[in-house]
């Protein structure tokens, strides 16, 4: 929830500008590249930690075999990107690259801290995961709070920059001194995490083409009105609060179909009753939304127009329905992690988005900004229907039929 109101707080501290739509547009290609990596490492890590509980000795073998290769890994990308960056912006003269080439770090570290999830959900330590995010939260307030009359908006990147270093130190405390997990680049063997590795690619793979769909979004909106890509925004951004409470159920749901997965119980019927309560209460969560979204994007977006107030409810509305469709799509895929299917997830996201792009022009031209919200919408029901149906036929001989 504090998480939740830092785009609130960014709102109402810096409104509607170029500057802002540079911020969230840079801040959006570094969270692209995060979430690419960050879901493979921390969701993909589960079924394979599962398989190695009764053996510690293979467990931080694992566990220093990932952390090396993804350290190695990392330095690399965020080298080549700090160069494109840099290289555009000297050229280009424009701040979202100055903007994406300092938030390199939160890519790191957004990554090492995944990896640190992915330990503690095998571990089933949800709790102790679920501290962490509190500490990061208060440090980009306290960031935005000292310094945004002296940084402007650079208080926001550095605010996130810190914070996520505090959650590293964070995560790492816990899983090292509570939890006594040796992690160390000496005690490896790479040819141990070659299966995790083309999983983890997979899940990357899929993740990307997924994540891409707000990016193409942003791009389209930067052709509209100055600020366009920042009502997108905010418009997304309240919702997100209940995506995290979705993804702190799929995260204990991911842990004991990994189990069931490796000991032959997972049935059928148990997903369709959680995609059907999952659906129920997304659907009372958007009556609720339609009923008094207007309130709640006047309480806390105070300071914007009654225009732009009313285009991010309208926003936030359809992004609702959206989330229906796609926190179902998101149970089917932590079955097709815990069976370590995750082709199944790259079948779907190249359909989505090639989709994204079409029906993204198509709605803008008669609705503006508010039509790449329904587009995404879209694309998230078609995206549900297609993963289930490739799930249930790659899985059929593995599960328990109803």
């Amino acid at each position: 929830m504090l998480a939740f109101l830092v785009p609130i707080y960014i709102a109402n501290i810096f409104g509607i500008s170029k500057e802002t739509d540079n911020f969230f547009f840079s801040y959006g290609l570094i969270t692209f590249g995060s979430i690419i990596f960050s879901n493979a490492v921390s969701s993909t890590l589960v079924p394979f930690l599962k398989e190695k509980m009764g053996d510690k000795a293979a467990f931080d073998t694992f566990l220093s075999s990932v952390f090396f290769f993804s350290s190695k890994f990392l330095l690399i990308a965020a080298a080549v990107f700090l160069a494109i960056t840099v290289s555009l912006y000297l050229v280009l003269d424009n701040n979202i690259y100055l903007y994406t080439a300092i938030s390199i770090p939160i890519f790191i570290l957004t990554i090492f801290n995944s990896l640190c999830y992915g330990i503690l959900y095998s571990l089933n330590k949800f709790d102790m995961a679920a501290t962490s995010p509190i500490s990061r939260t208060i440090i980009i307030f306290i960031s935005i709070f000292l310094f945004n009359k002296y940084l402007s908006i650079y208080s926001v990147i550095l605010g996130y920059n810190l914070g996520e270093l505090a959650k590293l130190v964070h995560l790492v405390y816990i899983i090292k001194i509570k939890n006594k997990i040796a992690l160390t680049f000496q005690n490896r063997d790479l040819s141990i995490i070659k299966v995790f590795v083309r999983e983890g690619s997979y899940q990357a793979l899929s993740t990307s083409i997924s994540s891409a769909a707000p990016i193409i979004g942003k791009v389209i909106a930067t052709f509209l009105t100055v600020g366009a890509v920042s009502i997108l925004d905010y418009g997304d951004k309240p919702f997100m609060i209940f995506n995290v409470l979705l993804n702190s159920f799929l995260v204990i749901l991911l842990s004991q179909w990994s189990s069931d997965a490796l000991n032959n119980n997972f049935k059928l019927g148990t997903l369709h009753k959680v995609l059907i309560g999952i659906m129920l209460l997304s659907g009372v969560l958007l009556i609720l939304t339609y009923y008094f979204q207007a309130n709640l994007i006047d309480i806390i977006y105070p300071t914007l127009s009654a225009t732009d107030r009313k285009t991010i409810g309208d926003i936030f509305v359809i992004s609702m329905v959206g989330f229906i469709f796609n926190s179902a799509n998101q149970v089917i895929n932590r079955a097709a992690i815990a069976f370590k299917e995750t082709n199944i997830m790259v079948q779907a996201a190249v359909i989505k988005s090639i989709l994204t792009v079409i029906f993204d022009l198509l709605f803008v031209l008669k609705y503006g900004v508010i039509g790449i919200a329904i587009a995404t919408t879209i694309v998230h029901l078609i995206g549900l229907i297609l993963n289930y149906f490739l799930f249930v036929r790659k899985v059929k001989y593995k599960i328990t039929l109803p």
